[in-house]
């Protein structure tokens, strides 16, 4: 199955269905880029989100029930001002 891609919106935050297109969206004002990782049976795909202000979106298409999806987020590690970002690790909705 073929994944494209929309500039999806910022609003709202979270998981959500546009129409036909799954929109994401996530805060983080001090985030340098985030990536959407899809997941599912036929499909693995890492998609680089849009940034809006301080908001994180990408739209994609065709959903499916049967996919998870998680975020890669980079940005500074400096735990003294609370910046623990680690592009590694997948983050859970």
């Amino acid at each position: 199955r073929s994944i494209s891609t929309k500039p999806g919106t910022p609003n709202p935050l979270g998981f959500s269905l546009q129409g036909t297109v799954a929109n994401f969206s996530l805060f983080s004002a001090n985030a340098s880029s985030v990536i959407l990782g899809l997941f599912d049976e036929e499909n693995t795909a890492e998609i680089p989100m849009n940034r809006t202000g301080d908001i994180w979106h990408i739209g994609i298409e065709p959903w499916a029930e049967s996919m998870e999806y998680a975020f890669h987020v980079d940005g500074p590690h400096d735990p003294s001002k609370g910046h623990l970002f680690d592009p590694q690790s997948w983050l859970a909705d």
